[in-house]
C-alpha cells in the first residue's frame, strides 16, 4: 500500500501522511501497546527525514495513541481499565443524548447507513477480523449520533473516536462480546428508526455501561494479575513504504 502523493491531498503534508499511516496501523492492532516508535527507523522506512516523523509521533502523542516516556521514549499507547471507565462514563452520558438530537433530522438515507455498517461488521465479526471490527463499532457509535445539531456535542464524541476503537480492540482481546454488541447494536438501530427514540436511547446507554462493567472488570483482574494487558497479535511485517514530500 503505497501513500497517496501530497498533490492528490489537498494540503497535506508528509507529516500528515506519516501520522495518517501510523494512525491506522495502531487502530488496526498492527503496532500493539508498548511497541517503540523510533524517529530513525519509520524515516528510514518511509524514506523520509526525521523532521515530518518526529512531527507525526507528536500529534500521536497529542490524540492519545501514543505515550511520551523520559525513559523509553515514544511508545504505543497500551489503555488502562481506570481510563476505560473513564472514556465510557463520558459515553453514557453523551451518546444518548446525541441520538435524541440525531434521530430528529435523520433521513432514509442515514438509516440506511446505519444498517450497512452493521451487515458489514457481522462479515468482520464472522471473519475474525477485529481490527475491522472495532473501526465498523465505532463508525457505528458515531452515525448514531452524526446528525446531531448540538456540534458541540457531535465534535466532542468524535474526538473520542480513536479512543473508542482502541479500547474496544483492547476490551475483546479479553472478553470477547462482540457478537453480542453487534445484537445489541441492531436492536437500538430497530427502535430508533421507528421512532422510538427514547427506547433506543436508553438501550443505548444500558449496552455502554454493560459493555464497561464487564470490561473494565475484567481488564483489571488482567492487569493485576499480568501487569499488562494482552496484545491481540504479533505485528505484521511491512515492506518499505514511499511518502511523498
Amino acid at each position: 500500500m503505497s501513500v497517496a502523493p501530497a498533490e492528490s491531498v489537498v494540503r497535506q503534508t508528509t507529516a500528515d501522511q506519516l501520522f495518517a499511516v501510523l494512525r491506522e496501523r495502531i487502530l488496526g492492532h498492527v503496532l500493539p501497546a508498548g511497541v517503540h516508535l523510533i524517529e530513525a527507523e519509520i524515516a528510514r522506512e518511509f524514506r523520509v527525514s526525521t523532521t515530518p516523523v518526529r512531527e507525526a509521533l507528536q500529534r500521536l502523542v497529542q490524540v492519545g495513541l501514543a505515550d511520551r516516556q523520559a525513559a523509553r521514549g515514544i511508545t504505543v499507547h497500551r489503555p488502562t481499565a481506570a481510563e476505560l471507565r473513564d472514556l465510557f462514563e463520558l459515553r453514557m452520558l453523551l451518546e444518548p443524548a446525541g441520538l435524541k438530537d440525531s434521530a430528529r433530522s435523520m433521513d432514509e438515507a442515514g438509516w440506511t447507513a446505519l444498517e450497512e455498517i452493521l451487515a458489514a461488521a457481522k462479515a468482520a465479526i464472522d471473519a475474525g477480523q477485529a481490527g475491522v471490527s472495532a473501526e465498523l463499532n465505532s463508525r457505528f457509535h458515531r452515525g448514531l449520533v452524526g446528525r446531531a445539531r448540538n456540534r458541540i456535542l457531535r465534535d466532542t464524541l468524535n474526538g473520542l473516536a480513536d479512543r473508542h476503537r482502541l479500547g474496544s480492540l483492547y476490551g475483546w482481546s479479553v472478553v470477547n462480546h462482540s457478537v453480542r454488541e453487534w445484537g445489541e447494536h441492531c436492536e437500538i438501530l430497530g427502535f430508533a428508526r421507528r421512532g422510538e427514540i427514547d427506547r433506543a436511547a436508553e438501550l443505548l446507554r444500558d449496552h455502554i455501561s454493560r459493555y464497561m462493567d464487564s470490561t473494565v472488570a475484567t481488564l483489571e483482574r488482567v492487569e493485576h494479575d499480568r501487569g499488562e494487558l494482552p496484545a491481540l497479535h504479533e505485528p505484521a511485517a511491512f515492506a518499505p513504504r514511499e511518502v511523498s514530500a
